[in-house]
């Protein structure tokens, strides 16, 4: 079963421009996983890697962009303890406004990715203070729902989903998740927001890859996946 250790995180909204952004240095123990989200405020630009001081190997769950802001999910497994690591996002350009958030779990050490089963993207005119993911329903009992959201906006406040426990939120950036034992079926994830503005929420379920047969990593063609438990992105989008 996952549990929640503890977060790090770093932001620059100074306005300046740089290509990289880093945590605050935490103690990470071996075995465990790390949940990274990165947002970057300028149309077009992408997070080329994620690395960290002791050199875990980090892959991308899903990314989402239609509100004008680059957001992104990844991710590292079984990792290699620490006791400063800090991680590090490299983006492509310079970007004026970025973030970042770490989550660190413990519990399980080889982790299958199923990301929410439908690749959804809206962008239309704000009408409310929320943004809500496609529905989904996880495959099996015992999984871990994390979820990102950003706005397009300073100094917001975020409200997390029923049921889910904010990581940490700087008031743009938001990293949420929950612990389930049962399968959910047909459930959306809605995070709602002081502001009305461009926004995003990208969401992913990561399983025990030991307790379902699995060898671990990013299944559907990476190494050491699992058959039958795809790596697709559910996000929503809205904003002009």
């Amino acid at each position: 079963m996952f549990s929640f250790v503890q977060e790090s995180h770093g932001s620059d909204y100074s306005g300046s421009g740089g290509t990289t952004i880093a945590t605050s240095a935490d103690a990470h123990t071996a075995g465990n996983m790390l949940v990274v989200c990165t947002r970057g405020a300028t149309v077009g630009t992408i997070v080329t890697s994620v690395t960290d001081t002791a050199g875990n190997a980090y892959r991308r769950v899903g990314r989402s962009a239609l509100s004008g802001s680059d957001m992104e999910l990844w991710y590292a497994q079984n990792i290699t303890g620490h006791a400063t690591n800090v991680v590090t996002a490299t983006f492509n350009g310079s970007i004026a406004f970025r973030s970042i958030i770490c989550a660190e779990f413990t519990g399980e050490p080889l982790v299958l990715v199923e990301q929410i089963p439908s690749i959804i993207g809206e962008r239309t005119l704000p009408t409310s203070f929320t943004i809500t993911t496609p529905a989904f329903t996880t495959l099996f009992a015992d999984e871990l729902i994390v979820y990102a959201a950003q706005i397009d906006q300073l100094s917001t406040t975020w409200t997390p989903e029923t049921n889910f426990t904010a990581a940490f939120s700087d008031g743009t950036l938001s990293l949420n998740y929950r612990v389930v034992s049962a399968i959910q079926t047909a459930v959306t994830i809605t995070a709602t927001n002081s502001a009305n503005n461009s926004r995003d929420i990208l969401a992913a379920t990561f399983v025990d890859a030991a307790a379902y047969g699995g060898g671990g990593g990013s299944p559907g063609g990476s190494p050491g996946g699992s058959p039958g438990v795809g790596t697709e992105t559910g996000f929503a989008t809205v904003g002009g």
